[in-house]
């Protein structure tokens, strides 16, 4: 697995354990959630209040903004007579250690923190026919805790780059032929999916890697729920949608149409509102429109001047300047003008429409380019101009300034997802690179190779050039200075002066890289002016086409071999006291397989291996461990006890945190882990799910199954058991283990009536009867 992959599957990973549900109260009231700021998104919303409460809908509502300079008082007083809730969500950012908010990552920070249990979000420009509440009653909904609606699309990549093929490896979720989402309403209840939401909140911060794969926010949710094995309800019926008129109708559990989202058809103060076909209610939202428009010259003066300083010095640069030009895409650059409404003026058809400054948390201040056809521009300042990249699609890279084009650098490297695809990334070298880098083998006690690190060999100053290079202390790198083509020539040497101004780039490859397709694929890393590469013979080559993007052409290699049926690498998952230790020794006994405990990622942490991935170019199969829910929280308690832990009640424990787990619940640890990984069990001939209850029934049975399932190879001879007890890290103690306590469900004696219906309140039932045990009645 490449580097920055298995970089972004470990933060993941590490949002899903460190995450602790916030107390909710079950008479916590249902509520609507609205996202909005700014001249453009308030036009929205304000269209929106006023028809909610127009349609009798008394549900209480809450108005998310990003800081005083979104929602000054006079947009305030607006909305204030809707008996709205007004939430400035920088100041829950600063209260919670959050250091940026932007884009589309709002929705879901604002559905997890919201103070309703039960919340209807919608976006800011989705129009409802009815009143919503009775949607809170939807079946489906208090079934599965959320409600989804899909969108017209199905996957594949649209127009729109809305899903990558690789999207499902990126986020480590199995591949399913389903619809995607459509997020401009959801329905969930907090206090069963705040996991859930956190990590679709993580992915939407992250966005600059994620979003390669989705158009924006919308699937986020889709991957979170199945990353973590929620189950989740959506609409059965599909969007409508009048072709060309950028509005979809999504309908409600029975078939109505609900909401009219107009997703590419803003409303607008200042232009003529497209009537759309079967648009309900449109009359009432211009008359709306036409009050707004009375008070609009104070609210946008005000809006002006009501910025913090930061951003009034920002805007002093931007607003109606007449000198200003825009570098979109290697070929495209033009005059860009900002006016005071909040509208952008040029020629370039792939900007959005709209401009907003954005002050972070941190102090830092973004520029967003949003709406329209075009897909959302963030862009930072350097210093003496703005540059950033697309969130979606293609993602050039974006320069507005004065002047001549500033000399800037700036970094595409496409590594490869798997075999077949490659992904790139757009980095700025100036003002300050950001690249991060992570040991994919943090727990191994051999010395393994790094998929890659780069470096500059230019003339910047140690401490920036010691952001470039990300050298891992144990791993020995084979360094291959890549050449461009034009300036290899025939005797194969780098002419340094071919590169853009004298720039270097080197690129370290280990050629015997644990993944096969590392030397199989070509690694394309270009600067900008110019493109440095070495390929390798694999399956397929990416070469570089007119407008930079990356197309792929087979080339075969020779003495290809077909795809071994065997498996020779097997990765241990399972929460501890569930016999992973023992496991693991009896599969290196009895088989000719490689066993991954702590390596690739902790064997009792979310997985970090996704069913497509090799080890060394071999096939990788997983084994993946339980036990009885009862049995489990009692072998817990006595291991933390006998581990020299605070010593207190089993009652306490159950329902307070684990040690090993900080902070955690354990019955909570049990739920969530469980559920990620056995939602990896798409295919039996990939993971074999291990009962420790059957392991200690009968170990010579249990591993035969496990041999046939998974197709391991054979290590030949009689079975050879282990009657030894099995310690921590595999270390065989000199004592025999009796598993009879168990078979007998002694374990039972720990809980009384009142402490097992607490337990059983808390366990996930579907998911017990998915692991095959049942839950006992009080």
């Amino acid at each position: 697995m490449n580097e920055p992959l298995f970089s972004y599957r470990q933060m993941a990973a590490d949002t899903i354990l460190q995450h602790v549900d916030a107390p909710i109260d079950d008479a916590s009231e249902d509520g609507i959630v609205i996202c909005a700021g700014g001249p453009t998104y308030f036009v929205q919303a304000y269209v929106l209040l006023r028809l909610l409460r127009h349609l009798g809908c008394r549900l209480p509502i809450e108005l998310w903004y990003r800081g005083p300079a979104e929602m000054p008082p006079q947009m305030q007083q607006l909305v204030e007579p809707l008996d709205i809730r007004l939430v400035d969500a920088m100041e829950i950012c600063r209260r919670n250690g959050v250091e940026e908010l932007q884009g589309w990552a709002i929705k879901p920070f604002a559905m997890l923190h919201s103070r309703f249990r039960r919340v209807l979000y919608l976006d800011s420009d989705n129009v409802p026919v009815d009143d919503p509440t009775y949607l809170f009653d939807a079946p489906e909904f208090r079934n599965f805790g959320s409600l989804f609606w899909t969108d017209r699309h199905r996957g594949g990549e649209t127009r729109y780059g809305t899903i990558h093929p690789d999207a499902w490896s990126a986020f480590n979720v199995p591949l399913a032929n389903e619809p995607e989402f459509e997020s401009g309403q959801v329905l969930v209840d907090r206090k069963i999916v705040q996991r859930e939401l956190a990590l679709t909140l993580h992915f939407n911060q992250q966005a600059e890697f994620y979003y390669q794969f989705v158009y924006g926010d919308k699937d986020t949710f889709r991957f979170a729920w199945n990353r973590l094995g929620r189950k989740y309800a959506t609409v059965p019926f599909g969007p409508s949608s009048p072709p060309n008129y950028g509005v979809l109708y999504q309908h409600d559990p029975d078939g109505r149409i609900i909401f009219q989202h107009r997703a590419r058809t803003k409303w607008d103060l200042h232009q003529k509102n497209r009537v759309v076909p079967g648009f309900r209610h449109g009359p009432l939202c211009v008359s709306i429109l036409h009050e707004l428009r009375r008070s609009w010259a104070d609210v946008i003066a005000e809006w002006k001047d009501g910025s913090s300083a930061i951003e009034r010095e920002h805007a002093v640069r931007l607003i109606d300047r007449t000198d200003l030009k825009c570098s979109a895409s290697p070929t495209q650059e033009a005059a860009i003008r900002f006016r005071s409404n909040g509208t952008i003026e040029s020629k370039l058809q792939m900007l959005p429409r709209y401009w907003q400054l954005a002050e972070q948390p941190n102090g830092t201040v973004t520029l967003n380019l949003i709406g329209g056809e075009a897909a959302p521009i963030r862009l930072r300042w350097s210093g003496s101009y703005w540059t950033g990249v697309r969130v979606s699609g293609e993602r050039h890279r974006v320069v507005i300034y004065s002047g001549s084009k500033p000399s800037t650098k700036s970094l595409t490297l496409a590594y490869p997802i798997h075999r077949h695809a490659s992904v790139r990334s757009s980095y700025d070298l100036s003002p300050a690179p950001e690249f991060r880098s992570f040991d994919p083998y943090p727990s191994s006690n051999e010395t393994h190779p790094a998929a890659f690190t780069y470096q500059s060999e230019d003339a910047y100053p140690s401490s920036r050039r010691a952001l470039l290079s990300t050298p891992y202390p144990n791993s020995p790198l084979a360094e291959r200075k890549q050449a461009s083509p034009v300036a290899r020539g025939r005797s194969g040497v780098a002419d340094s002066s071919a590169y853009p101004e004298q720039t270097r780039l080197r690129l370290n490859v280990d050629p015997d890289s644990d993944e096969a397709y590392q030397r199989q694929t070509p690694w394309r890393v270009r600067l900008e002016g110019g493109e440095l590469y070495e390929p390798y013979a694999g399956d397929s080559l990416y070469q570089a086409t007119s407008d930079h993007s990356y197309a792929s052409r087979s080339a075969p290699r020779a003495g290809r071999k077909k795809q071994r049926q065997v498996a020779r690498a097997v990765k241990i998952y399972g929460l501890p006291r569930t016999c992973t230790n023992l496991a693991a020794v009896l599969l290196r006994k009895n088989f000719d397989v490689a066993v991954y405990a702590n390596e690739l990622g902790w064997k009792h942490g979310p997985n970090l291996m996704w069913c497509g991935d090799k080890v060394k170019g071999e096939r990788l199969v997983y084994v993946f461990c339980t036990r009885h829910p009862y049995a489990w929280l009692v072998s817990a308690y006595r291991f933390e006890i006998g581990s020299g832990f605070q010593h207190r009640s089993f009652s306490d424990f159950v329902l307070g945190t684990s040690q090993v787990y900080p902070n955690q619940n354990p019955v909570d640890v049990y739920n969530v882990l469980n559920r990620v990984w056995l939602r990896m069990a798409v295919s039996r001939h990939r993971i074999y799910h291990l009962r420790s209850e059957s392991l200690q029934q009968c170990q010579r049975g249990a591993m035969q199954q496990i041999g046939k399932t998974l197709h391991l190879a054979s290590a030949g001879g009689d079975f050879r058991s282990v009657r030894e007890r099995i310690g921590p890290d595999e270390t065989v103690r000199q004592q025999d283990f009796d598993p009879s306590w168990y078979r007998r469900k002694q374990y039972l004696e720990f809980f009384d009536d009142r402490l097992l219906r607490d337990v059983n309140a808390r366990l996930d039932t579907d998911l017990v009867g998915d692991l095959g045990y049942q839950l006992s009645t009080v």
